[in-house]
């Protein structure tokens, strides 16, 4: 070792006379024996630990270090020196081993002891100086400098088989010291002498090895590095003479000449702790056996010194251990304090009540909570009274419990019901007090059961929840029961309301399908009675409500039978009944005038009145003066339609009265609905959204006016249950009406739809044996000034419909009437120009199987100049379309029909749906499919003319390829704008 340690050298100095130092310190304490051979296997389990290349626990290292007396050795450093855990120890944590005592010295120097290090170059880091020494400590070896410079000390690291980490310092030259407080100089302080008297210039009492001059001092310093004898002489002038004086000389009292200095130092450690200054005897030669004398008196002083110093270890180590042992103690204590204070608070503060019981069943101790929630009396200490806490229902159970828990030991838990009520707080409704009871037995040190732990927690509210489940999950699962019910008995009403809604469209389709067939036998028959020879055949497809007042007009012209007339009727109606149901009837406003509409109705029942003899009267209300109503937009014919139905029905029911007969027709004017008329006047209530029905801009921008028209008649009158029926489809009166009056049920549910159509309402007030009030009201606009642009457009529109109808229909003595009859409306400018397309290059393919139908829809078109082509199903389509010069396949000339030209042209297909051999659908896709192969290279347009005019059958049509569906009645002024369409949208 370079310098001895903090703690001041032993010197002892004898006379010259040779004789022996002596020893006032006892021996070493003798270990106990079993401690001794405990620690023998412990260095034995650790060497074996080593020899396997297993890393040692960290209990096993610092056992090992304290047990070899490393700890002893650092302790007699005079250098601030601690050890670690090494790598194969620590796991990244470096707990302290040892800290020697000029370590612990320093409050700076034991604040870098615990070190908790990673693998990272300090020297690149922001990090305090005691961080990066503390870095440096833990690092490998390879990544940190040897040294580290900190609190004026060099550092150097040590270590020892990478179980331990050995850090010393060396104090740092001063020119580089960073503080000197930490330096400690050695100081050696006088032991004892033989024969040197005291304040002796020999012996002082204290000297400063680093510092003091003179003396022996010089020879200290020697022998401290040398650690050998040193002889001193006064020959050579090693020895001051003035040194000797007045010693006291043993012996024969020769002085001495010379002198030895023995550094001492224990046997086991390098530490020089003291020195003895021995004279040598003047009467013998410093010889071998004298140097071998002196060495064994060396060596035992070194054998001593070492005893001592681990007894002084060893105390010194006991001492902390007793008094860190104390300070845990009084940790360990405090924190049981704090620790049983804390428990006890949390008992009383915890919402779960809390007991003990010993196995005996004696209640031991309990919370607060537990008191209350049981209701148990604070001084019953009885055996198993606690049981009685318990309702009877739940006392079976806990007594299984308890002998679970008597018996096997084994916890145990369950749920209990308490005979205290328990009581919700805010209704105070009175409730089953419910609890999780857990069970958990103690055992001694010795497995033996010594007491019962209990906690219960309240579960009243989740019990009576879950009881509300449930009791809910059981309504639930009616309701759902019930649900599925009432889903099943709605999916079975709509599956019989589907079957009767397709059965009743099933009927319509047939009906207005074959109705061609008596309808076309019934007009060929007025065909022939009739002057009107081209009128009727123009009138042949018409919609229903032309029909009917040609209908009326011809019945009172020719005088047709009335079995002629219901067919006409009847069939007209179930075709309007049918567009109805098709949402195929639109209403179209034009400039009219009511009063003339009305005039126009009643004059086609005058000839009918007169001869029933029944009086016909037309009344303006004063409302319609005041308004100054005169023209209006609306849509005449079906205010014209709803106004025929009505007088139909007022004839019907009038003229077989015996009593005075009369009709009147009343007509008054609103801005706003107006509201029910006479005394029992009331509307049809009806379920359909209204929505204003003059918003579109064909209305124009007049004011709103509601029309409002009144039928009274003088019939037979109905009942209050004739009149629940009246409005309906298919429902009259009473079954006795159809016999006596007859009708289909059909006039007042159309003139309903048709009122309802036009924004308005209808209703009835009648009297048994009185008579009937029919009332209706429609909302229309007024007419705006002829001379606008708009009135003018709308004018010009009507009268080139008129025209065409007049023009290419016709073509007779009509056509000027109609067209003055439109011309009486307004003065008007000249007509808008129309796109030029000809019907006469038209050439018409028409397939159709009713051949009365076929001849007429033929002879119409041929008017307009057309060329027609009749096929009378698909098949035979198809073979006409392989004639035409747009098929490029193999053609087959038919010799039957020599009027067909090869390579003909074609413009459109008029195609009816329901035909033998091929139906028009499979027909129109094959046309496509040939169009897909190219056999046939142009497009061609083909219309689905049929009687089918349901929404989904349109939409299918059109799915299979038709371009557009005609349905069936229409005019052939309705069919030409179609064909034109489709020829510009091909040509474009």
């Amino acid at each position: 070792m370079s310098s001895p340690s903090r703690k001041a050298p032993r010197i002892a100095s004898e006379g010259f006379s040779g004789s022996s130092p002596k020893r006032t310190r006892s021996s070493s304490r003798v270990r106990n024996q079993d401690h001794v051979v405990e620690d023998a296997k412990m260095v034995e389990n650790f060497s074996s630990i080593r020899q396997n290349e297993t890393p040692p626990t960290m209990e096993q290292a610092e056992r090992t270090f304290a047990i070899l007396g490393v700890s002893d050795i650092l302790e007699l450093d005079p250098r601030p020196t601690f050890a670690l855990n090494g790598p194969l120890v620590a796991n990244g944590v470096y707990r302290p081993v040892s800290v020697n005592a000029s370590m612990r010295s320093s409050s700076d120097l034991m604040n870098i002891v615990h070190v908790f290090c990673s693998v990272v170059d300090p020297w690149n880091s922001s990090e305090e100086p005691v961080s990066k020494f503390q870095i440096w400590v833990g690092a490998i070896p390879s990544q940190v400098p040897e040294s580290f410079t900190y609190s004026g000390f060099i550092w150097k690291r040590h270590i020892v088989q990478e179980i331990w980490i050995i850090i010393s310092g060396s104090p740092q030259p001063e020119s580089d010291s960073l503080s000197s407080a930490v330096q400690v100089e050695p100081t050696c302080v006088l032991e004892g002498t033989l024969g040197v008297p005291d304040n002796h210039p020999a012996a002082p009492k204290r000297l400063y090895l680093t510092r003091a001059q003179g003396g022996f001092i010089p020879s200290f310093r020697d022998a401290m590095q040398t650690r050998k004898p040193k002889l001193l002489t006064i020959c050579d002038n090693s020895l001051s003479a003035s040194l000797l004086s007045g010693i006291q000389w043993r012996g024969y009292g020769d002085p001495c000449n010379e002198a030895l200095v023995c550094p001492i130092r224990p046997t086991n450690g390098e530490n020089v702790m003291g020195f003895l200054v021995i004279g040598v005897n003047p009467r013998r030669r410093f010889d071998e056996d004298y140097q071998t004398f002196i060495q064994l008196l060396d060596r035992q002083l070194a054998t001593s010194l070492a005893s001592v110093t681990l007894f002084e270890a060893e105390m010194r180590r006991s001492q902390v251990a007793a008094e860190a042992a104390a300070q845990e103690r009084s940790r360990l204590s405090e924190e049981l304090a704090v620790q049983r204070s804390q428990l006890q608070r949390m008992a009383e503060l915890s919402p779960v009540g809390m007991f003990s019981v010993n196995i005996d069943g004696h209640l031991l101790e309990a919370n607060d909570r537990w008191y209350e929630m049981t209701g148990y009396p604070r001084d019953s200490h009885d055996v198993m009274s606690w049981m009685i806490t318990f309702h009877q229902t739940s006392v079976p159970t806990m007594e299984i419990g308890w002998q679970r828990l008597i018996g096997d030991g084994m916890p145990w838990s369950s749920q209990l019901r308490l005979n205290k009520p328990w009581y919700d707080p805010t209704s105070g409704d009175e409730l089953d007090n419910w609890v999780i009871a857990e069970f958990q037995p103690e055992f001694s040190s010795k497995s033996n059961l010594k007491s019962i732990m209990g906690a219960i927690t309240d579960i009243t509210l989740s019990k009576f929840s879950e009881e509300q489940a449930q009791m809910r999950a059981k309504l639930s699962e009616q309701l759902l029961l019930r649900e599925k019910e009432a889903i099943d008995l709605q999916k079975k009403q709509l599956k019989e309301a589907e079957e009767n809604r397709a059965s009743m469209n099933n009927f319509i389709d047939i009906t207005s399908h074959e109705m061609r067939n008596p309808l076309s036998r019934r007009f060929i028959v007025v065909y022939k009675r009739a002057n009107h020879t081209h009128k009727l055949i123009g009138a042949i497809l018409q919609s229903a409500d032309s029909i009917s007042t040609s209908l009326k007009e011809m019945l009172k012209d020719q005088g047709l039978d009335a079995a002629t007339a219901d067919t006409l009727q009847s069939g007209v109606d179930i075709l309007t009944i049918s567009k109805l149901d098709s949402n195929l009837l639109l209403i179209t406003p034009m400039p009219g005038q009511p009063v003339e509409i009305v005039r126009k109705a009643l004059k086609m029942f005058v000839a009918e009145c007169d001869m029933n003899e029944i009086d016909i009267g037309f009344h303006l209300d004063s409302s319609w003066t005041n308004l100054g109503i005169h023209t209006v937009m609306l849509d005449s014919s079906r205010l014209l339609q709803v106004l025929v139905n009505l007088m139909t029905n007022a004839i019907k029911f009038t003229k077989s009265e015996k009593k005075k007969r009369t009709i009147s027709i009343s007509l008054s004017a609103y801005v706003e609905p107006p509201a029910e008329g006479p005394e029992k006047f009331r509307y049809f209530p009806t379920h359909k959204a209204r929505h204003d029905v003059t918003a579109s801009d064909e209305w124009g921008n007049g004011q709103i006016v509601y029309l409002r028209f009144e039928i009274k008649d003088s019939g037979c009158g109905l009942s209050e249950e004739d009149k629940v029926n009246l409005f309906k489809r298919f429902a009259q009166a009473s079954p006795k009406t159809h016999v006596k009056y007859g009708g289909s049920g059909l006039g007042l549910f159309i003139s309903r739809q048709l009122t309802e159509l036009q924004g308005g309402e209808i209703g009835v007030a009648s009297e048994s044996g009185v008579g009937s009030t029919f009332a209706f009201y429609i909302k229309a606009r007024r007419a705006e000034d002829p001379n606008t642009d708009t009135t003018k457009a709308k004018i010009n529109a009507d009268v080139q419909a008129s025209a065409r109808v007049a023009t290419d229909v016709l073509r007779d003595e009509t056509a000027p009437k109609l067209i003055d009859a439109a011309s009486e409306l307004t003065p008007m400018s000249p007509l808008s120009p129309m796109p030029e397309i000809d019907p006469k290059h038209w050439h018409v393919l028409i397939v159709e199987d009713n051949l009365v139908n076929q001849k007429v829809l033929a002879q119409g078109i041929r008017k307009l100049g057309c060329t027609v082509y009749l096929a009378n199903h698909g098949g035979e389509a198809l073979d006409r379309i392989r004639e035409t010069k747009y098929y490029k396949g193999e053609r087959e000339i038919c010799e039957d029909n020599e009027s067909t030209v090869v390579g003909s042209e074609l413009t459109v297909v008029l195609m009816d749906l329901e035909m033998p051999t091929m139906d028009g659908l499979t027909c129109v896709r094959k046309i496509r499919e040939l169009e897909k192969e190219g056999l046939v290279e142009k497009h061609l347009p083909i219309i689905a003319v049929t009687a089918n005019a349901r929404g989904e059958q349109v939409v299918a049509a059109k799915n299979s390829g038709m371009d557009d569906v005609m349905p069936k009645p229409f005019q052939i002024r309705e069919l030409i704008p179609k064909i034109e369409a489709l020829l510009l949208r091909d040509s474009a």
